[in-house]
């Protein structure tokens, strides 16, 4: 939670500067990975926002690998050299909640992806959210553990 509260403070920051520089107020985003441009429902083409007005439907699909791009030179700094994208996360962790023994169900439904099996497509409409949400949960407190272990090395070299 330490990570995203930075990200969201380098991105209010980074935001704030933009609006200082066009000369209109600033409002901190509701959103990790706000978005610059808004999506048209009708068209879904984009156009560029007024006054950084940001809703539920400004959000685009690119807004984060567009934020993995602005933050390239801050991830060089923290030792994070290999480019990587947004899928390359997808697989991380469905290779890594694989790794817990998490079934494979409830990773194809946490990546969002259409059920395969008849069973799936026609008579098994349960959506899984607890399951889905103890898979994040074991991922998050894993992930944690990686980040605090890094950080300790980090610290005992200097």
């Amino acid at each position: 939670s330490s990570i995203l509260r930075d990200v969201i403070a380098r991105c209010d920051l980074e935001d704030e500067r933009r609006a200082r520089r066009a000369g209109t107020p600033y409002t901190p985003s509701q959103w990790l990975f706000p978005s610059q441009r808004s999506v048209s429902s009708s068209s879904r083409r984009t156009k560029p926002l007024r006054r950084q007005r940001r809703t539920l439907e400004t959000l685009e699909p690119h807004a984060a690998t567009r934020c993995l791009v602005r933050c390239q030179e801050s991830l060089c700094e923290a030792g994070i050299v290999q480019p990587f994208n947004t899928h390359d996360l997808r697989r991380t962790v469905a290779t890594q909640l694989g790794e817990m023994g998490i079934a494979d169900e409830i990773i194809e439904r946490i990546l969002n992806h259409a059920p395969r099996t008849v069973a799936g497509k026609h008579y098994n409409h349960a959506r899984y959210l607890a399951q889905m949400r103890d898979a994040l949960d074991s991922w998050s407190t894993r992930l944690l553990n990686i980040v605090e272990k890094t950080a300790n090395r980090v610290e005992a070299d200097h």
